[in-house]
């Protein structure tokens, strides 16, 4: 049997930047800490609670969490400054060594502006690293605006004063991601529905979770990923 293919449908052409390779949230933070070194000072742009400073433990840093402090109302900010990302006034041009911007890129209304400012405080030649995604569900409502392909990604990042070095499908790829939203999706049918249509989604919820197993063999046997949860993003100030 012959299936046809859509020519649209094609791996990202962004030459070495480009990675097919699905990438674990414990491989990306250790990218981070690898470009990490003692007496940096790391800004953690939309911080939630400033969790993310642990991830520093073994060095010697100056953290700074900054967070709108409107994405979830039972979160604690007393330990991140409270402030717009798209006005850091506060901050010097070229102050930090790194910046991190985890699962924020969607929840805001101006990213480009954001990245820009970012560019600004960031040192030349240092890093920021990113995570987005590309196809997960409506979040956080309603401070959810964006989703992000790496063409997307690359366009923004050039625009703002970056290099984009690397980018990675984030956590699974089509085939998993597929699944996954699927299962996630029938979770809120079963939550809202009853009796003999609630057992039967039940059942195909159950079929979803055995079928999600095999799931990752096909998919690192793909030659492309167009359709991931997320991407993970390197990029330098250039």
């Amino acid at each position: 049997m012959t299936i046809k293919q859509d020519l649209g449908l094609h791996r990202c052409n962004l030459g070495k930047v480009y990675s097919n390779a699905i990438m674990s949230w414990s491989e990306f933070y250790e990218n981070v800490l690898d470009n990490t070194e003692n007496n940096y000072k790391i800004l953690d742009a939309g911080a939630g609670e400033g969790r993310l400073k642990e991830l520093f433990h073994e060095y010697k840093i100056q953290y700074l969490g900054v967070d709108s402090a409107v994405g979830d109302t039972t979160w604690d900010y007393s330990n991140v400054v409270k402030a717009d990302l798209e006005d850091l006034n506060f901050i010097k041009d070229n102050e930090f060594d790194l910046v991190i911007m985890i699962q924020v890129l969607e929840h805001l209304k101006n990213p480009a502006v954001v990245l820009r400012e970012l560019n600004r405080v960031l040192k030349p030649g240092q890093r920021i690293f990113i995570s987005a995604p590309q196809g997960q569900g409506i979040h956080q409502v309603p401070h959810d605006f964006f989703r992000f392909t790496p063409y997307g990604f690359n366009h923004l990042l050039e625009d703002a004063g970056f290099a984009m070095e690397t980018i990675n499908p984030q956590l699974c790829g089509d085939l998993e991601s597929s699944i996954n939203k699927t299962i996630w999706t029938l979770q809120y049918y079963i939550e809202e529905n009853s009796k003999l249509t609630k057992f039967i989604l039940i059942m195909l919820y159950i079929c979803m979770k055995i079928l999600n197993k095999f799931t990752r063999y096909f998919d690192n046997k793909s030659s492309r990923h167009t359709d991931p949860i997320g991407y993970f993003v390197t990029a330098k100030k250039k």
